[in-house]
């Protein structure tokens, strides 16, 4: 039996929307947060991690949550309503202060607003993940600042412009990007890992990039080393790949003109379960 289609893409606060306020702090600062999450058959993936995502940002920036817990409850609900009439889509949740406060001073309370918008998952993905794809490296580099490292704010000015250096680079499907210092730390939109021996390394992210919620899984079932490596550790790896919520584990075939002598091992079969929703 067919699905009743979705009538809006976009729920603000629970009802559908197509506009918010023009003095919500998270247009006019970038305060406020978001995670994007692939839907399978109407079911948020790796909800447990997003969720987690969600609250610890909300701490580390001094949210006022009047009930979190009710809050995930109405984030879940609304997943699933925006992906019922799907077999695959991606669901973005953003939460910003609301309104209020003097200039960058936030209000001494505030009505946090939720936005959940719903999107294709790119197709090019499935591709990526039966055929590899090819990093370079990119000239910009990521700004050092501890506060913030690891949190997926509304502030991606970085990304932006890295995403449009990598539609002018050659030979390239993503972009390997090093912070301030030299450190390798991510592509432009996912985590990086890669394997020397019998080692799987990541980036620490404690100064610099996003934590996101593929890598928080990975590293929980898997051995992996984190640290602040330099560019020459990367380009001796003989594995790698890359990972995000929605292209799931992507793997690598070259890396700044090198073929890489292995693309396919990954550190166990969460291959599987999280490129197929298992």
């Amino acid at each position: 039996m067919l699905k009743e289609p979705v009538l809006t893409q976009i729920l603000l606060n629970g009802k559908p929307a197509e506009s918010i306020a023009l003095q919500d702090r998270g247009l006019l600062y970038g305060d406020g947060f978001f995670t994007t999450i692939r839907l399978l058959d109407g079911e948020p993936q790796l909800w447990e991690r997003h969720q987690q995502r969600l609250l610890l940002t909300a701490q580390r920036l001094r949210f006022e949550l009047a009930d979190s817990r009710l809050l995930m409850q109405q984030c879940l609900q609304e997943c699933r309503q925006l992906g019922a009439d799907s077999a695959e889509c991606g669901v973005r949740i953003t939460l910003t202060r609301g309104t209020g406060g003097r200039g960058y001073q936030a209000p001494a309370t505030s009505q946090p607003q939720r936005i959940l918008s719903r999107m294709a998952v790119p197709a090019h993905y499935a591709e990526w993940r039966r055929q590899g794809i090819a990093l370079q490296l990119s000239q910009q580099t990521l700004a050092i600042q501890p506060m913030l490292a690891g949190l997926k704010t509304l502030n991606r000015l970085e990304q932006v412009l890295l995403k449009q250096e990598l539609a002018e680079t050659d030979n390239a499907d993503e972009l390997i990007v090093c912070d301030s210092n030299g450190f390798v730390c991510e592509s432009t939109a996912s985590n990086l890992f890669w394997r020397r021996h019998n080692t799987w390394y990541t980036s620490k992210l404690d100064k610099s990039g996003i934590k996101g919620v593929v890598r928080a899984e990975l590293l929980a079932h898997n051995s992996v080393a984190q640290g602040d490596y330099p560019l020459h550790h990367l380009q001796q790896a003989e594995q790698a790949f890359i990972c995000n919520s929605l292209m799931g584990l992507v793997p690598v075939h070259t890396i700044m003109g090198r073929r890489l002598p292995q693309t396919a091992d990954y550190p166990d079969q969460l291959t599987t379960r999280l490129n197929e929703g298992r």
